[in-house]
């Protein structure tokens, strides 16, 4: 954002927000049991999840996130990790980042929806009383 821009203007192309979120996950056909995360932020074209057992990069993974009781089941790949090493250059938690492989699933929509509405609450005048 430069400096003659207002909030409104700024649009970047994949805002993040940050809003911790429940999730599962296990690698797409490995058998393996689902691990917990949670979510760090949310953009339209992939999530950071936190957790400290990361999977390696490439791996194609399938999310469960429970919100509101409400299930959305999400596939991505994960794109890069934060390890314990790592996190010591970086303010970011253990984690993966997740590309997104459907974008435009309704799982996601929705997901990313949510996220829009919690933005925008972040970012509403109060008002004075």
């Amino acid at each position: 954002m430069n400096s003659g821009e207002s909030l409104k203007e700024y649009k970047p192309a994949a805002m993040r927000r940050d809003l911790r979120l429940p999730v599962r996950f296990h690698a797409v056909g490995s058998g393996a049991d689902s691990q917990v995360g949670y979510t760090v932020n949310v953009s339209a074209s992939g999530m950071f999840v936190g957790t400290r057992s990361p999977l390696p990069v490439s791996t194609v993974i399938e999310i469960t996130v429970v919100r509101n009781e409400e299930v959305q089941v999400i596939r991505g790949e994960v794109i890069r990790i934060v390890t314990p090493m790592l996190r010591a250059e970086s303010e970011e938690p253990e984690g993966m980042g997740i590309r997104f492989l459907n974008p435009e699933a309704p799982a996601v929509e929705k997901l990313v929806g949510y996220w829009h509405q919690f933005v925008s609450r972040q970012f509403q005048p109060r008002a004075r009383r």
